[in-house]
């Protein structure tokens, strides 16, 4: 199992399971992966003063590539946000109203029409 690092994000992963598909998931014995989990957090606590934070542009643009174009559609109708395809782009004044706008999509496009 491999970590997925973000470009220009810092810190590190500890991968315990793949998924396989939406409901299904293929992990390891909860006490190896308790143990990789330990490791890696004392890792990471070691490395904390040496490790910059994660630069974001301003102002922050958030993309969100969405599922069905049925839930793009929904997206659209908020404003602000334009539309390609099934990609909804909203460029934000702070990272909180970038942050509080993800949740409006997550929330709007969760069940749908």
């Amino acid at each position: 199992m491999r970590g997925v690092q973000s470009p220009g994000a810092p810190g590190r992963t500890v991968p315990v399971k793949r998924g396989l598909g939406q409901h299904a998931a293929d992990g390891m014995h909860p006490d190896e992966a308790h143990e990789r989990l330990q490791r890696g957090a004392s890792q990471a606590m070691r490395s904390h003063a040496t490790t910059a934070p994660a630069s974001v542009p301003q102002p922050p643009r958030l993309e969100v590539d969405l599922h069905q174009p049925r839930t793009a559609d929904l997206a659209a109708l908020l404003s602000g946000l334009t539309r390609s395809g099934r990609t909804g782009a909203f460029d934000a004044e702070t990272m909180t109203a970038a942050y509080g706008m993800l949740h409006v999509i997550a929330a709007l496009t969760q069940n749908g029409p």
